[in-house]
């Protein structure tokens, strides 16, 4: 499950906190929140299987992704 944790005004020094997670598998590869090359306005995190992101920001607007995967069913 992906969680995003937004705080405003809740310490003196962070006027915003914003908390993202990516969880969709644990071993699947990803880079750090950076600048980006190819895109030097956007700084986000990458999957570093398929190239996308789950959460980042450019040109002072910012976007998040998150998923709903279902469980796995038992076989019976």
């Amino acid at each position: 499950m992906c969680l995003i944790f937004i705080i405003q005004h809740q310490h003196p020094e962070f006027p915003l906190i914003i908390l993202a997670n990516r969880d969709e598998f644990y071993d699947r590869s990803s880079g750090a929140a950076d600048y980006w090359q190819e895109s030097p306005e956007m700084i986000a995190g990458r999957d570093l299987v398929s190239g996308g992101a789950w959460f980042g920001v450019k040109n002072q607007r910012w976007a998040t992704v998150t998923n709903i995967r279902e469980g796995v069913r038992d076989k019976d």
